[in-house]
């Protein structure tokens, strides 16, 4: 139980893209009329209606509702709450059980309403349990796959890094200024770690001493810092975040993706699916 408990607790992606949530919810909602359509089930095949297709599409449509509610409507009303960095197994099993519960729900009141039906509690909740056990399993079986699949693919030890040396930027020195100009920081590009996006200011960390660092504040946006950052080894690993990996001390990850640890620093610098390839050919001598 303590072992299940943990796995539940285990971080998990949270794929928030309006559009891509749009094509779900769209595709969703098509699929389940033609599947109501073709196959007949759940009594659907003895069910007689002048306007059956019509009745049908009706179900398509609340699906495409639902799944709006909880994939599109919800994040953007409860963005903290469904921040990746505090997504968990046990969240997305949640929320895929709490948008099969609400699709059941839905589709027995849209039936009682399109047909004239009267409400009856027993009724409502077989509803719910039919949507439940044909849905329950598939959530868990594919949750899990999709966090194994992540984890085979991300999580790794700390490993030594063994980034490919670009010796003759290191002397180079670069210069950020504030919007302001009322602030600058200069730096040799040994000495920086990363630069972290806050909004309208960037946070530049560069390191002094082995494992000592410092903080510069400046009102400036991070592409304006990555235009004047023109080295082969600083990039952008995610939205947020620049990083010298010349100075990166070790990587792991987990099913959400790569981390990348700086030596002295206690926040780890996440890098988004996207760049995982980047890093791993730019970082890494040798292949995962």
């Amino acid at each position: 139980m303590k072992e299940l408990l943990n796995s539940l607790k285990s971080p998990y992606p949270f794929y928030y893209s309006f559009q891509r949530s749009v094509n779900v919810a769209i595709v969703s909602g098509v699929f389940v009329f033609l599947f109501l359509q073709i196959f007949q089930p759940f009594g659907t095949y003895n069910f007689h209606h002048p306007n059956k297709t019509f009745i049908l599409f009706g179900y398509g449509v609340v699906t495409l509702i639902v799944m709006t509610i909880w994939f599109i409507v919800l994040p953007f009303l409860f963005r903290h709450q469904f921040e990746e960095d505090r997504w968990t197994v046990g969240k997305q099993i949640g929320l895929l059980i709490g948008m099969v519960v609400t699709l059941g729900s839905l589709c027995y009141f849209y039936q009682i309403i399109v047909l004239d039906y009267s409400f009856l509690w027993q009724n409502w909740l077989h509803f719910i349990w039919l949507s439940l056990s044909i849905g329950f399993f598939p959530i868990v079986l594919i949750t899990a796959s999709d966090y194994y699949l992540k984890m085979k693919r991300f999580a790794l030890a700390l490993t030594p890094v063994n980034v490919k040396s670009t010796a003759n930027h290191k002397d180079e020195i670069f210069v950020l200024v504030d919007k302001n100009q009322r602030d600058k920081v200069a730096f040799n590009l040994s000495e920086l770690l990363f630069i972290r996006s806050e909004e309208n200011y960037i946070n530049v960390f560069l390191r002094k001493g082995k494992i000592d660092f410092e903080k510069h504040l400046l009102r400036l946006t991070l592409k304006e810092a990555e235009s004047v950052l023109r080295s082969a080894n600083v990039m952008r690993c995610h939205r947020c975040y620049l990083v010298n990996i010349e100075n990166c001390s070790s990587i792991k990850g987990n099913s959400q993706g790569y981390r990348l640890i700086f030596e002295g620093i206690e926040s780890e610098v996440p890098v988004a699916r996207g760049k995982s390839n980047e890093i791993r050919e730019k970082v890494f001598d040798r292949k995962f």
